[in-house]
């Protein structure tokens, strides 16, 4: 019998870096390599409001691995959302660390993350006025660490 440790010191919540990219700019995905004069999007999203969830679930198909990925922006703008028009639907790859150290590349190739946002300006005043970024990815093998 083996042992599965669960409690490995210190656990932090939360997203600490969120970097993005469109697909098509990637010529590797194991190493990273992109294509000449491109990188990664950093996304700096408001402060604790960042989260990354998966869950994997085993079906007649075999075991199905699904994350969802949520930051929000702080004050909806022109600038906000032609930034992220690009992204908008099934083009995107995520590079997610977490606020323990363990990054996740999310999305292949060929079955990329699924991008879409929301914005919100609230009923009153004193409403958060903010734009939310939601990234969904099933797949039948985990995210890549790295």
């Amino acid at each position: 019998m083996s042992t599965i440790s669960y409690s490995e010191g210190g656990n932090i919540g939360g997203i600490r870096e969120c970097y993005a990219t469109l697909y098509y700019l990637l010529t590797s995905l194991n190493p990273i390599t992109f294509r000449a004069g491109f990188g990664w999007d950093e996304m700096e999203f408001l402060p604790e409001s960042a989260s990354i969830k998966d869950t994997a679930t085993r079906t007649e198909n075999g075991i199905e691995y699904n994350y969802t990925v949520v930051f929000t922006f702080n004050k909806q703008s022109y600038n906000m959302y032609h930034a992220f028009a690009q992204y908008i639907g099934t083009v995107g790859i995520l590079k997610v660390t977490d606020n323990n150290g363990l990054t996740r590349l999310l999305g292949t190739l060929k079955n990329r993350v699924t991008i879409k946002t929301e914005g919100d300006t609230g009923d009153a005043a004193t409403a958060v006025n903010d734009y939310k970024i939601t990234a969904t990815w099933l797949n039948d093998k985990p995210a890549i660490v790295i």
